[in-house]
């Protein structure tokens, strides 16, 4: 966390709207000691943490995570929150890779959120391997 918040104080000083965090930052792409107990829900302490930094130096952030969902299922997800602190959506990855199957739930829809910033849809990963995902979008 005080990586992410030494990234986020940089670009806010140096006037970004926008700081993307690369997949799985929280946890680390490590996905094989991903649990349960790493994964957070969508309201949990780092997501809250991050939403008041976005708050405070005034940047929308793309954060990704894995996200503890309904019924204990992990998701490789990634949120879109704006600076001011609100989460304009959230991303579950749709096309999982490999090992990935045996440790995350997939998503089923690809999303585009308006923002002042202008229409964003996102993407994780294997998910850039399908044409259909960037059509979609």
């Amino acid at each position: 966390m005080q990586t992410i918040t030494s990234i986020m104080e940089k670009a806010s000083h140096e006037r970004a709207d926008l700081v993307l965090f690369p997949e799985l930052s929280l946890s680390g792409y490590f996905i094989q000691d991903v649990n349960e107990t790493m994964a957070e829900p969508i309201d949990g302490e780092s997501i809250q943490y991050i939403r008041e930094l976005c708050r405070r130096l005034d940047v929308h952030v793309v954060f990704p995570w894995p996200e503890l969902g309904e019924a204990g299922k992990i998701y490789n997800a990634a949120c879109l929150l704006s600076n001011k602190g609100d989460v304009i959506g959230n991303y579950r990855e749709v096309h999982l890779y490999d090992t990935e199957k045996e440790i995350f739930t997939p998503g089923d829809t690809f999303k585009v959120f308006d923002t002042e910033l202008g229409n964003i849809g996102m993407m994780i990963c294997f998910d850039l391997d399908f044409p259909e995902s960037a059509r979609v979008l």
